[in-house]
């Protein structure tokens, strides 16, 4: 039995937690792997000011078609807490919202 090699993709692990030091090095308060208090929704980072929730943070590693319907559903269940939802579906993407995060609060 063999383990598998690297792939040519980030996995949504690598995604997410190259956000998630990029934000921790801005000294941005961010948590990963949040559960809602109605235990329907598992969110994959949320980012905090003041202890208050300010973003939710979706990450997909690719966004093919298959895939589109089912994000659409999460984002419209998560758009009920009242905090934008940011979609990131890629590394570069991932380097890109980093670099304009400052923009965004």
């Amino acid at each position: 039995m063999e383990l598998p090699g690297p792939y040519l993709r980030f996995s949504e692990f690598e995604i997410q937690a190259f956000i998630y030091y990029e934000l921790k090095k801005l000294e941005i308060v961010v948590r990963g792997e949040m559960p809602s208090y109605c235990g329907d929704c598992i969110f994959d980072l949320i980012i905090y000011k003041d202890s208050v929730p300010i973003r939710i943070i979706e990450v997909k590693k690719h966004l093919f078609s298959g895939a589109q319907k089912k994000t659409k559903s999460q984002v419209n269940r998560y758009s009920k807490f009242g905090v934008p939802v940011d979609i990131i579906c890629s590394m570069d993407e991932a380097e890109e919202y980093i670099k304009n995060f400052q923009n965004l609060s």
